[in-house]
């Protein structure tokens, strides 16, 4: 991904008559992309925040911005707790008549080793005989001797690149019309990195801030005009307004393919373990 701020367009989409959800949606990128689709005409925008006070500023904000008042609504998720996001979903099943656009956006930058209580459940679930002498994938991302932030984060994203390609490989879009990708705002002026502090990180912000970085109302473009593509971007991978096929040379030729098949279905078994009702996901 170039460095060189390249500035995206609007989309001309229309969401009247969808139903949006929008995952951290109370600051930065979700934020932003909430006001869009408020603006784009949608019948209802609700905002998947963690906190409810900050989100009820961010609705209020919402509100002013746009002039709309009635078509802005909080729900509560907590993406760092799987029984929030299983009572988040069986609340968008059971309230909502359809939902068009689901902008699952959330993410942390962060600089410091950390677990959530998720994972260190995973890290002492008994696996399989088979698992446990397997080079185990996740564990290795659990090591704090392993521990760069940045590596991390590069990661993550290679993280989805494999969810997007397998879910989009088990959804069939020709026949329940749902498309799965994956969008990327560029470099964006954000929250994401507010755990690296110091004068000479503050610095270095500023300057990326000026000569590089996009705004957050730029960066959220990209997600907006992503979730307005029709079937055609299913499993693809939409950045600077083009579509692109979901690739890396980690994942080419057949030793590529097995880390794939591997990440996915260690995602699988760690679901498990918290996710009461879980089936089994076709490859």
């Amino acid at each position: 991904m170039s460095l060189a701020r390249c500035v995206v367009g609007h989309t001309p989409a229309s969401f009247a008559g969808h139903n949006v959800l929008i995952t951290g949606a109370n600051t930065g990128l979700g934020f932003e992309a909430a006001v869009k689709s408020a603006n784009l005409g949608a019948s209802k925008v609700f905002l998947g925040v963690r906190d409810l006070e900050k989100g009820e500023r961010a609705k209020q904000l919402i509100n002013q911005r746009t002039g709309i008042r009635e078509h802005v609504l909080l729900w509560h998720l907590d993406m760092n707790s799987y029984d929030s996001v299983q009572r988040f979903a069986v609340r968008a099943s059971s309230d909502l008549e359809h939902l068009n656009v689901a902008l699952l956006n959330a993410g942390v930058y962060s600089v410091n080793f950390k677990q959530s209580p998720n994972l260190l459940g995973y890290q002492n679930w008994n696996l399989s005989s088979e698992r446990r002498d397997a080079s185990n994938i996740l564990h290795t991302f659990n090591d704090v001797t392993t521990f760069k932030s940045s590596e991390r984060y590069q990661a993550s994203k290679l993280f989805v690149m494999v969810i997007t390609q397998s879910l989009a490989s088990v959804v069939n879009s020709t026949s329940n019309g749902v498309s799965v990708l994956a969008v990327c705002p560029g470099f964006c002026q954000s929250e994401l990195s507010c755990g690296h502090q110091g004068i000479a990180t503050s610095i270095l912000r500023g300057l990326l801030n000026m000569l590089v970085l996009r705004t957050t109302e730029q960066g959220a473009r990209t997600l907006v005009s992503g979730a307005a593509l029709g079937p055609e971007s299913h499993g693809k991978f939409w950045f600077d307004d083009e579509l692109h096929q979901v690739s890396a040379p980690e994942f080419s030729g057949d030793d590529g393919k097995k880390l794939q098949h591997k990440i996915w279905d260690e995602i699988i078994w760690a679901l498990k373990k918290d996710v009461h009702g879980l089936v089994d996901v076709p490859k």
